[in-house]
């Protein structure tokens, strides 16, 4: 407002001599900030006055401006309208185990969060600023794009989106077993390709290594996790051996089909073809600490509800719906936080309380810290597999049903 432009004499004119001047001019503009009409001075020369007179940001208000038969018009400067929250991960992307920062900014104060993971969910509060942020460790094959969802204030309020996506630089090994799927020309005897190894890949371009006999190959992983690598090297004494291994990848899982002689090579020409099954080292260390992230998050926002939905059935079924809701109220503290040392796959366990036991399948035993405040202290924790497939967690609700 320092100027006003009177176009058809291309006249600048200062604010300060607008008492020459006999003005009327209306226009609107928003505010960045409080304002009232005892801002603008008024003295015998043209007055200026605004309506509403005061308002918070964002706030339209017309500017009227009097004094004689001539106009002006002054040009507010629009402001940008809100553009709601904004959801953003830190990193947005990085090789499977990366744990990344997710922020909602900019929406509701004190409003309940729903965030949607890719798997799962979890929720909070927004503070009095209408920020929130919650730590979560991505996994899953290179190339994944996790989709995420923060709805804020309830379902159709306010919502925002990000992405995370898996790249290929981390390395991964898998405790493989071999089985003989075709031996035509009866080299398995000579080439004595181990029972069980250990494959060492890096995923991306994929790259897959093993012990002697193995041969390194490489590779593309499809969307889908499939892959097709190959390979060259020498087998039972015999040089450039084509080789070719096929299958399916996943953080958690290896499998395929790998044949030697490809392209002949071996006495005959006959290839030899093996099955090939295998289990990361640490994945069920990768699954505790993916399930440990979402309860400690619903454990931080004081969420017993969210807690109680990941229970074992096990759990309810011994002590009873309503015990169990009643005593996780009673014990959520935000204080607590459980973190993964290690895991490991356990099969059936018999989870025992009260003089009652209960046969659970699929289980994993947890080795974990526990953090409480500034106390921390080592337990074993369980976890096992739900019917609808993810994990769910034990714990003594009181006193078990009769």
């Amino acid at each position: 407002m320092d100027n006003l432009h009177h176009k058809p004499g291309k006249i600048a004119i200062g604010l300060a001599f607008l008492t020459l001047f006999s003005l009327a001019c209306f226009c609107t503009a928003p505010f960045t900030g409080q304002i009232s009409s005892s801002d603008v001075s008024t003295g015998s020369g043209p007055t200026m006055t605004i309506n509403p007179g005061s308002g918070p940001t964002g706030t339209t208000a017309t500017i009227k401006i009097t004094g004689g038969n001539a106009t002006a018009t002054l040009q507010p400067t629009p402001t940008a309208a809100p553009t709601g929250p904004t959801l953003t991960v830190s990193p947005s992307r990085g090789p499977s185990g990366t744990t990344a920062t997710i922020r909602v900014s900019g929406a509701l104060p004190d409003a309940p969060v729903f965030l949607e993971l890719d798997p799962g969910s979890t929720n909070g509060t927004t503070d009095g600023d209408g920020n929130w942020t919650f730590s979560y460790t991505f996994n899953g094959a290179v190339g994944k794009i996790s989709n995420i969802k923060a709805t804020i204030g309830g379902a159709g309020q306010q919502t925002a989106t990000a992405t995370f996506e898996i790249t290929g630089e981390l390395e991964q090994a898998y405790n493989a077993i071999t089985d003989i799927l075709s031996d035509k020309g009866g080299h398995a005897e000579f080439i004595r390709m181990l029972l069980a190894l250990i494959l060492d890949v890096s995923p991306g371009s994929i790259v897959i290594e093993g012990p002697d006999p193995w041969v390194t190959v490489t590779g593309e992983i499809g969307d889908n996790g499939s892959f097709v690598a190959t390979g060259r090297g020498t087998v039972a004494g015999f040089p450039d051996i084509a080789v070719v291994f096929e299958g399916t990848i996943s953080m958690d899982r290896i499998a395929g089909e790998y044949t030697m002689g490809a392209e002949g090579g071996l006495p005959g020409g006959e290839a030899i073809t093996y099955l090939v099954i295998g289990e990361a080292e640490d994945s069920a260390t990768t699954l505790a600490s993916g399930f440990f992230s979402l309860f400690n998050a619903a454990q931080g926002a004081g969420d017993s509800t969210r807690m109680f939905e990941m229970l074992h059935p096990a759990v309810p079924e011994l002590y009873g719906e309503a015990a169990c809701a009643d005593y996780l109220a009673s014990i959520v503290n935000p204080e607590v936080s459980i973190e993964v040392l290690n895991a490991v796959e356990i099969g059936g366990w018999i989870f025992e309380r009260d003089g009652r036991t209960l046969s659970v399948a699929d289980a994993l035993s947890v080795q974990a810290k526990v953090h409480n405040g500034g106390d921390v202290s080592q337990t074993e924790l369980h976890l096992a597999l739900r019917p609808d497939g993810t994990l769910g967690w034990f714990t003594d609700c009181g006193e078990a049903q009769g």
